[in-house]
């Protein structure tokens, strides 16, 4: 019984969790393509681009962590 429960929530919330970083950097990377010249050089863009790589490096983080958890649900 503890193992299905375990399966489903993992189910639902890994593309939860992963889609929700991956949707974020999209609108902050979307943001930053679209920033106006005025904007760009300073430290304000430096700032977006900062928030870029911190939501990559959460989205590939919180991947590598759901397939370590369905491998250590799985065997």
């Amino acid at each position: 019984m503890m193992r299905v429960a375990r399966k489903s929530v993992s189910s639902d919330t890994d593309r939860g969790s992963q889609g929700v970083l991956e949707l974020a950097l999209s609108q902050e990377q979307n943001d930053l393509d679209n920033m106006p010249e005025d904007l760009h050089g300073d430290e304000e863009e430096e700032r977006a681009e900062d928030v870029v790589d911190a939501l990559e490096r959460a989205a590939m983080a919180c991947g590598d962590a759901i397939t370590a958890c369905k491998e250590a649900i799985h065997g």
